[in-house]
């Protein structure tokens, strides 16, 4: 009997290891207003995949179009092309501020940190913490985007 008890012992604490690693694995939210905030260029971009391969066992690679469909923010004041190319990294077994699966098709707010040479983009960059870097599209959330930077430029008059 007490090698039953012993064994049930061992396997809870096995669990709750294994469910403190999987928590504190998982990147920190970070908020939209954050994300406004650290990015310079924020669009609405409908996104397709455009090609997929994969780079070593566990990496991937993605090339992204996005026909840019209304522009929210633009720090630098760049022109932006109605279509751009993303390209992304997959990792899908890393615990780090990675993306960890390919986008579905669909419309998106795009959090960018374009690479900028001579006030013209070089490069469009996910925003650095790229999970956060695409979100689902819906009005509310674009509503609440254009109030915040509303509310941002008020304050600063």
């Amino acid at each position: 009997m007490t090698y039953i008890k012993h064994y049930i012992s061992i396997l809870f604490y096995i669990a709750i290891i294994s469910c403190n690693t999987f928590i504190f694995g998982l990147p920190p939210y970070i908020s939209i207003e954050e994300r406004i905030k650290e990015c310079t260029l924020i669009v609405i971009g409908d996104v397709q995949v455009l090609r997929q391969r994969n780079l070593f066992e566990e990496t991937k690679s993605a090339t992204l179009i996005v026909e840019n469909v209304k522009v929210l923010k633009n720090t630098n004041h760049l022109s932006i092309p109605e279509f751009f190319y993303l390209y992304v990294k997959i990792y899908p077994e890393t615990f780090e501020n990675k993306l960890k699966f390919v986008p579905e098709e669909g419309k998106y707010i795009i959090f960018l940190e374009p690479v900028i040479k001579n006030n013209e983009v070089v490069i469009y960059k996910l925003y650095k913490e790229e999970p956060f870097a695409l979100e689902p599209w819906t009005k509310q959330k674009e509503e609440r985007i254009i109030n915040f930077l509303k509310n941002q430029n008020d304050s600063k008059k």
